[in-house]
Parts: structure tokens; sequence; C-alpha cells
């Protein structure tokens, strides 16, 4: 095999494996959302903290109840997601109201979750509005 032949070779296995492993990556990042930071840090970081003090009147409007607030928080979602810069890195992490929103709406496949993988997603999104907004 001549020294192009070789180079053109190289440069196609980078362009394959590049994206493979690119989605490996985010397959394996996405697995590890939905384990919450402590509130005072999720309440730290400005947009987080913004999102959270919305969600937080949200939910006690609702009775502390996750399934109500879940429904009643759409319409601010899709502005704080239109408006807020970057709002989608801290939803996974820090925005558990959001995060539970996304996990009823777009369902465990959208993720890779296997079934006991979603519902962990679920409780923790589910405990963290518990432990941030009451």
């Amino acid at each position: 095999m001549g020294s192009a032949t070789l180079q053109t070779a190289q440069k196609l296995i980078k362009c394959i494996t590049a994206p493979v492993l690119f989605f490996l990556s985010v397959g394996i990042k996405l697995k590890i959302m939905f384990e919450f930071v402590k509130k005072q840090e999720a309440f730290e970081e400005y947009r987080a903290d913004f999102a959270n003090r919305v969600c937080q009147l949200v939910y006690s409007k609702c009775g502390n109840d996750a399934e109500k607030a879940v429904k009643e928080i759409e319409p601010l979602y899709y502005d704080f997601e239109e408006n807020v810069r970057n709002i989608y890195e801290l939803i996974g992490n820090y925005i558990p109201l959001f995060a539970y929103y996304e996990l009823k709406k777009h369902g465990a496949d959208n993720y890779g979750f296997d079934k006991k993988e979603y519902s962990e997603a679920l409780s923790n999104a589910k405990s963290a509005c518990a432990e941030y907004y009451e």
C-alpha cells in the first residue's frame, strides 16, 4: 500500500471512529445525568438559581406535588429554553423540575435508558424537586 493510500485510509478510519466515540461518550454522559448537585451548589449558578426560583414557585403553587408541577411548568420551560442562554447545560443536574418535565415528555428511549435506569432518573428528579423546592 502506498503512503498516499495509507494516509487516506487513516483519515477514513478517523472519520468513522470519531463520531462513534462521540456518540459513546454522549451515551455515557446521559447515563450520569439526573444525578443532581446539592441545593446550595445549584442555586449558586445564576441561570440555575433563576430557573429554580421559578420552579420553586410553581412547585409550591401545586401543593409540592411534582406531577402537578410538571404539567404547569411546560410553558415556562419553553420560555427558559428560548430566552436563557444555554439553559440545557444545567437541566440534567441543576434544575430538577425541568429535568422531570423532560423525562416525562421524552421517555426512556430518548436517553437510551432501560426501564430501571429511567425509573431511577425519574426518582432522582422527583426527590431533587422535594429537596430543592420544599
